[in-house]
């Protein structure tokens, strides 16, 4: 089973950092590997899925406090243009932790998504991860990151697409800003890409984020190179 990390403090944007538009990929033997038991969830916690609106609000408000929104009513129209074309699939792989112990307060979410990438329609995707700045560097963005993933390990063939999603692996999209979730994500095998709809030039993976304005700030402050992470093998 997958184990807490706790020494990142996690999630959380930067402001001070200029915001570029990040892409990473798992590859689907790393999710075999990696997230085929679901998370261990420490006592006086629960994870459960949406289960209706007041899970929106939940949400909304969540996101709003971790700093995405400036106020709760733009974190619902989120929720509405993101997630309320498919309730049905919030009810299945929304993922939120709850402390027990707090009038069942909602600490953190993350979902497991589809989303289209690299002429594919139907890839899964770790979506709209946060986690409340009371709750941060506690290893909980870690326990709902797995969930979803642990969901996409079990359920790819539920996916919009069918066979399609099968074997891509999982994707995500994240910015500059949030360097600390970019850590997170690294240190579970996630690995920095193009999408091939912005490869006009068919460059390598490797060029590209070499030459990527955000990639090149991630390896300045994360103390990493991120041209020699890029996977080279597009999905």
């Amino acid at each position: 089973a997958q184990t807490m990390m706790a020494t990142v403090d996690l999630p959380g944007q930067d402001k001070s950092i200029p915001f570029e538009r990040l892409h990473m990929h798992l590859s689907e033997q790393s999710l075999q590997e990696l997230f085929s038991d679901a998370p261990n969830i420490p006592e006086g916690f629960t994870i459960r899925c949406f289960e209706g609106q007041k899970d929106a609000e939940n949400w909304a408000k969540l996101e709003t406090d971790a700093g995405e929104f400036d106020n709760k009513s733009e974190g619902l129209k989120k929720f509405a243009t993101e997630f309320g074309i498919d309730i049905e699939r919030c009810k299945r792989s929304m993922f939120f932790l709850i402390d027990e112990k707090n009038e069942d307060f909602v600490v953190a979410t993350a979902s497991a998504w589809i989303g289209p990438v690299n002429n594919h329609k139907a890839v899964p995707r770790l979506h709209w991860v946060a986690v409340h700045p009371d709750y941060r560097g506690r290893g909980f963005a870690h326990l709902v990151v797995d969930s979803a993933l642990n969901w996409h390990y079990n359920n790819a063939l539920l996916h919009k697409g069918g066979k399609e999603s099968r074997g891509l692996g999982v994707y995500l999209s994240t910015q500059t800003t949030s360097s600390r979730a970019v850590s997170m994500y690294l240190k579970k095998q996630f690995r920095p890409f193009i999408p091939i709809e912005d490869n006009k030039l068919q460059k390598s993976q490797t060029e590209l984020v070499t030459e990527h304005r955000g990639w090149k700030l991630m390896s300045e402050i994360l103390k990493i190179d991120a041209s020699k992470l890029a996977e080279e093998k597009e999905f």
